[in-house]
């Protein structure tokens, strides 16, 4: 009997499932997470950003991915030198740039709940989704 589903990803549904067969999927997981290090998750979901200089790279290391505001938009971000950040909105620069010694500052006030607790510098909308996202406040890499 011909598939009448159109998707081509959920074509896919079941495709070599004879392969996963008899494997109990949660050990499977936790064997794979074995031999991840544990770390701390406080109740906000956030871990605190330990180091400016360890922040720092990790915003070094992410430039260019894309990140989100707390209203779902999708934004990117430069580092220039070593001194400061511009964002990118829908391709566009940002014409504000965000000094390192802000984010600095900014980091002091982690975790953090609200842009609004931003709102003494620049971009707070951007600088939120940067230090309350997992890649750049520490929990993943």
């Amino acid at each position: 009997m011909k598939s009448t589903v159109t998707d081509p990803i959920r074509r896919l549904r079941g495709l070599d499932k004879e392969i996963w067969a008899g494997v109990n999927t949660d050990e499977y997981v936790n064997e794979l997470r074995s031999g991840w290090q544990a770390l701390p998750i406080p109740a906000t979901g956030q871990t605190p950003a330990t180091n400016s200089d360890d922040v720092w790279n990790r915003v070094v290391r992410h430039q260019g991915a894309e990140f989100r505001t707390i209203r779902g938009r999708p934004f990117t971000y430069e580092v220039e030198g070593s001194s400061g950040i511009w964002f990118f909105l829908d391709g566009r620069k940002v014409n504000r740039r965000l000094w390192r010694g802000e984010l600095e500052e900014a980091l002091k006030l982690c975790p953090l709940t609200a842009p609004s607790e931003l709102k003494a510098f620049q971009d707070p909308s951007y600088l939120f989704g940067l230090l309350t996202d997992p890649r750049i406040i520490g929990r993943w890499n």
